[in-house]
């Protein structure tokens, strides 16, 4: 019987694979499961191997094969990248941070990015005491000469500090972003876009707050325009990076509309999930368990590597990034 039950559990988390890839669900309890996707295909192999092991069936194992099918299908680039071409030029580096508002004092914000010692850094929900902690600090001065903070009290501030001359900007509301052409030298430009969508709305019910629904009409409004910058840049024809935020997982509608013709720098040559944010209660945890900050690149910019720091004070983890500008 428990052998029985664990296969219905399987085969009802590989129909929701199924039918949210077939249908993907922008609103309602679907679309809520289908964030949590991946995590519903790990407890699913899990207990299906748990099940198989200790019972004298085939049916467990017959719905772990199934779910193990589909998910390799729907997640495997996510997981495991195929080994990447040798990059064409020299490498740039960038960093991605979501301060979380509230999370820390202004004074702990500059460490954390000087250990990380990329040469462009891409800020979201920087407040106004973050940003002027950072222009008064003389590291952050001599090692981010060039920087455009946009600070702001509630969740909506934003910034860039780069090594590198900017040489033009544009500044977006609605979603909050930012646009700078940066000067990397032997007649290289590079424009990188960093904004920060809010996240859909969650339905939660009862004292234990359970979520039961979600509701992502005003964030894939705000993601269709930041699609509508990343399409200026391709109008463009130079180089871009697109970095930051964005409130979607890659099991999501809004995250193929984002992400439509770009690379994603962990699909490319990231290992394992790559996840970026967690509840503030799980932080103890050092670990991600949704991936929301991403790092897209354009054409004439190659993804080299990537990779996570989850040991910090936050809902989200510390993204970085290399690539490549031809």
């Amino acid at each position: 019987m428990t052998g029985r039950i664990v296969a219905v559990l399987i085969a009802a988390v590989a129909t929701l694979l199924v039918v949210t890839t077939i249908a993907p669900q922008t609103s309602g309890i679907l679309a809520l499961a289908q964030i949590l996707l991946p995590h519903a295909v790990l407890a699913a192999i899990l207990a299906g191997g748990v099940a198989g092991a200790a019972v004298r069936t085939r049916a467990p194992l017959v719905a772990l094969a199934v779910v193990v099918l589909v998910a390799c299908i729907r997640f495997g680039s996510e997981w495991v990248s195929l080994p990447a071409p040798s990059p064409s030029g020299p490498a740039v580096t960038l960093t991605s941070w979501n301060l979380e508002l509230g999370a820390r004092s202004a004074s702990t914000v500059a460490g954390p990015l000087l250990e990380h010692d990329a040469e462009i850094v891409a800020l979201q929900e920087l407040t106004p005491d973050a940003s002027t902690a950072l222009d008064l600090d003389s590291r952050i001065v001599a090692r981010y000469p060039y920087r455009l903070l946009l600070p702001d009290v509630g969740a909506f501030g934003i910034g860039i500090l780069t090594t590198f001359p900017i040489l033009d900007k544009e500044v977006a509301d609605a979603p909050p972003g930012v646009i700078v052409t940066l000067d990397l030298g032997s007649s290289r430009h590079l424009r990188v876009l960093n904004a920060h969508p809010l996240p859909g709305k969650i339905g939660l019910i009862g004292g234990l707050r359970v979520p039961v629904s979600f509701d992502a009409t005003e964030r894939d409004a705000a993601i269709g325009r930041v699609r509508n910058r990343i399409d200026s840049l391709f109008a463009s024809h130079d180089p871009f990076v697109v970095i930051g935020d964005y409130n979607s997982a890659p099991t999501e509608p809004a995250y193929a509309r984002l992400s439509a013709g770009l690379h994603d720098v962990h699909v490319d040559v990231g290992e394992g999930p790559g996840w970026t944010w967690r509840p503030s209660s799980l932080e103890p945890l050092r670990i991600g368990l949704l991936r929301i900050d991403l790092v897209l690149t354009g054409p004439g910019v190659q993804p080299i590597s990537t990779g996570v720091d989850c040991g910090r004070v936050g809902d989200h983890c510390i993204l970085d990034a290399s690539v490549s500008v031809r």
